[in-house]
């Protein structure tokens, strides 16, 4: 489920950054297309303009220069403006700003050489266009950036407001998973994940149902026993050897734990069931074990990670039901075991808890030569192993 929480949303974000970008492209083609329009629209009014000035004897260069200003900066993407005659002499000459000029000119009487177009930071698009009256012979040459710099800030300006507030939804979205998260009162065994003990107090019908397990096995013969409400004694070695050989094939550890609750009634032994399986909500993994005892599987647990797991829960017991509760373990250890030797080793662990007077949960210390020995005889499991 978390899983697949998170791989929508990645999705979500992937498809609306794909979205932001695919938007910003065609803002930018389509602005640029605009501003060209725009420009050679701009420019044919300019140069008619000038070149109706020009043609005119009776105007003086000031009035050219006061009537064609305003039209000229009417348009922000105009760099820069110069009209010329054959022989190169300048007629007019408007720059935005003098960053346009590769050098200032310092003579009122201008040539076309004096005048080199430095370009700005944005490229730029070159209109030219001759007077079409021909005994003036003037030449309208103009520079406009290939983008008008103000819809450029707005695009920006939209591009950053749709992703500042893509992020905060992000965060919203990922805060609010994080919460449902830490709300869910059962931690299931999923993808060999570590099992943990609960913090919440209760155990409702939805949480069996949610990793629930099929009642009966291939042969229709029921899971769990009608006087616990946990799986059958009968059933341990076998989940217990295919958990090992899982537990091998992806080097992992794996650890079972044996509680023994002491001489209880029947209906004091329920309770205790129902609170064992409150606290390990991993059904198929929890088994009855002899008359009073039960059994649980803790798959991808180390040996440490398993006792200190056992301590919080019997203690917790202890102090609320008021009774004495002994507790074996052992572990796979990094070792190709079967499930009767680890019950076995369990079992040990488990006498060794109920006469120990300092400890009630005693872990079982394999001994590598010593293992090697009952691999090779297949004899019964070493007793001096445990600590």
């Amino acid at each position: 489920m978390k899983k697949s929480t998170a791989r929508t949303t990645i999705g979500i974000a992937v498809f609306v950054l794909i979205f932001l970008l695919a938007w910003f492209v065609i803002s930018l083609t389509l602005t640029i297309h605009k501003s060209k329009s725009g420009s050679a629209r701009h420019f044919a009014t300019l140069s008619g303009k000038a070149f109706s000035m020009l043609a005119t004897d009776t105007i003086s260069g000031k009035e050219i220069s006061t009537n064609l200003r305003p039209l000229a900066e009417g348009n922000s993407s105009l760099q820069l403006l110069y009209v010329t005659k054959d022989d190169g002499a300048v007629e007019y000459l408007y720059a935005r700003t003098a960053a346009f000029l590769s050098s200032i000119p310092r003579s009122s009487t201008l040539n076309r050489s004096d005048i080199s177009f430095r370009p700005a930071s944005l490229p730029s698009v070159t209109y030219q266009e001759r007077s079409p009256i021909r005994e003036k012979k003037l030449t309208a040459t103009a520079y406009y950036a290939l983008i008008d710099p103000n819809q450029l800030f707005l695009i920006f300006r939209s591009l950053f407001i749709a992703t500042l507030v893509f992020a905060v939804l992000l965060i919203i979205l990922l805060g609010t998973q994080k919460l449902s998260n830490e709300e869910v009162d059962v931690v299931g065994r999923k993808n060999g994940s570590k099992p943990q003990i609960l913090s919440k107090e209760r155990h409702t019908e939805e949480t069996e149902t949610k990793d629930a397990v099929p009642d009966t096995n291939e042969t229709g013969v029921s899971l769990y026993s009608p006087r616990s409400g946990l799986c059958w004694e009968d059933f341990l070695t076998d989940r217990l050897t295919n958990e090992l050989k899982r537990s091998a094939s992806f080097e992992q550890e794996l650890s079972l734990a044996i509680v023994d609750c002491g001489p209880v009634e029947t209906e004091a032994y329920r309770h205790l069931a129902d609170e064992f399986s409150r606290i390990f909500p991993m059904r198929d993994m929890t088994f009855e074990f002899g008359v009073t005892s039960f059994a649980l599987i803790l798959p991808n647990t180390p040996l440490l990670g398993a006792l200190d797991q056992l301590k919080v829960f019997l203690d917790k017991i202890e102090n609320e039901k008021r009774v004495s509760l002994f507790a074996g373990l052992s572990s796979r250890s990094g070792r190709l075991i079967e499930g009767e030797l680890l019950i076995k080793e369990a079992s040990v662990a488990l006498k060794r808890a109920k006469s120990d007077m300092e400890s009630n949960i005693i872990g079982f210390r394999p001994d590598p030569g010593k293992f090697r020995e009952y691999l090779a005889k297949k004899g019964s499991v070493p007793n001096s192993g445990d600590s």
